[in-house]
């Protein structure tokens, strides 16, 4: 039976969906199903974890034919165990690792957690604020299974996550993909992943969006019990491939909405120089100057 040798991480809403995706479509590539296995990062907690044979049984089918067999984990990124534990499990595997310009992630990473349930507080500001006491245990979602789901700040560091990635791994079996990149130029940025897996093309022509940001206003339960309710209907729409449209009518029915605000400027300076040493951190790995993401536009808290 084959194991996984290639791994897909990155921050929250960072693309890394659409990559699972198109490459899984590669005949020489084996994805698992689910996407997101979460079997190596054990510092999170999570409920009916699957055991070593369930994990190794995600990939029973590969054949010979696939000469990559991988999974796409995000989380693995910022676990301070899994890269570990994967090196322990899988020889010389390598490592795509999707990032992001992290001011527009953690606003998106709220409305994501929003949605999902693992987040109660509707206000990106407060829920920013709150990640001290959050860390105490303090204001943590009865449906979060843990306080480091909520810790806004430290989820989005990429620079230092990847050069714990490069303290872990030889930097040419890491292959780092930034979603700006794929954004301007998917058929590009795909080839070049191809190129690093040593893979021949497929041509693949179309580049189809896959779990784009929530574009309904995220909506907040009403109770514990109708928060539970969201997340399994996501869950059986996604099991099922029910129509999308049927979750305009979740929120009409379950929540309430969440308005639109912009991110008073203030604050948005305060992610700014919360993010400036990171970004510089990253921008020194990558050999390449992306401090433009700390002067962009005003953002929504919503994005």
């Amino acid at each position: 039976m084959k194991r996984p040798n290639f791994f897909i991480l990155g921050g929250p809403k960072c693309g890394t969906t659409s990559l699972a995706a198109w490459l899984g479509e590669h005949p020489n590539v084996f994805m698992s199903t689910p996407k997101e296995p979460r079997f190596f990062d054990t510092d999170y907690r999570l409920v009916g974890r699957m055991t070593l044979a369930e994990y190794e049984n995600l990939f029973a089918c590969a054949s010979e034919q696939h000469l990559w067999v991988g999974e796409a984990t995000v989380r693995y990124l910022r676990s301070h165990v899994a890269l570990s534990r994967i090196l322990e499990f899988s020889k010389d595997p390598r490592f795509i690792v999707c990032v992001r310009n992290p001011i527009e992630m953690v606003v998106s990473l709220h409305a994501q957690l929003l949605k999902t349930g693992k987040e109660t507080e509707t206000d990106f500001i407060r829920a920013w604020q709150l990640q001290t006491p959050r860390s105490r245990g303090k204001h943590v979602p009865f449906l979060c299974e843990g306080y480091n789901y909520l810790l806004y700040g430290s989820i989005c560091l990429l620079g230092e996550q990847l050069a714990y990635v490069y303290d872990k791994v030889a930097p040419n079996r890491v292959c780092v993909v930034v979603l700006d990149d794929v954004g301007k130029n998917p058929e590009s940025e795909y080839h070049r992943i191809l190129r690093f897996l040593d893979l021949p093309t497929d041509h693949r022509i179309h580049f189809p969006v896959y779990n784009k940001a929530y574009k309904l206003s995220p909506m907040v339960a009403k109770s514990l019990r109708t928060a539970e309710i969201m997340r399994n209907v996501l869950r059986i729409r996604k099991a099922f491939h029910i129509e999308k449209w049927i979750m305009t009518w979740i929120p009409r029915i379950l929540g309430h909405p969440v308005h639109q605000a912009k991110l008073p400027p203030l604050f948005l300076a305060e992610l700014r120089d919360y993010f400036r040493a990171d970004v510089k951190k990253l921008s020194g790995l990558l050999d390449r100057d992306l401090t433009g993401w700390l002067t962009s536009g005003t953002l929504s808290s919503r994005q």
